[in-house]
């Protein structure tokens, strides 16, 4: 990814608990992870503290990767009482497996 003209490496190396900070005090976009990162319980702690942030994890010898970010859904449709209560179950499966994260 260095090479990349349209890239800049911040850090090439930091552990888990060193991100936030990194996060805070550069102009970090998108966070690139390895596997020792792949516990989506911290990367959605980062994630809720910084909401720009998005992070790619990637695992399995580069053969996988989980993509997180947190985003508005921005769809506007006709309402009737049956999409609000389509609307309300898909926030509170949503918000549940946020909590899972």
């Amino acid at each position: 990814m260095a090479r990349e003209s349209s890239v800049e490496v911040l850090a090439s190396d930091l552990d888990l608990d060193a991100v936030p900070d990194a996060v805070a005090a550069g102009r970090v976009e998108v966070l690139v992870a390895g596997p020792r990162f792949a516990e989506p319980t911290e990367i959605c702690r980062l994630l809720a503290s910084h909401p720009r942030l998005k992070a790619l994890v990637v695992s399995d010898e580069g053969r996988r990767a989980v993509f997180y970010e947190v985003r508005p859904n921005l769809t506007t449709r006709e309402l009737s009482p049956e999409t609000l209560v389509d609307a309300v179950r898909a926030v509170r499966r949503d918000a549940e497996e946020l909590e899972a994260c």
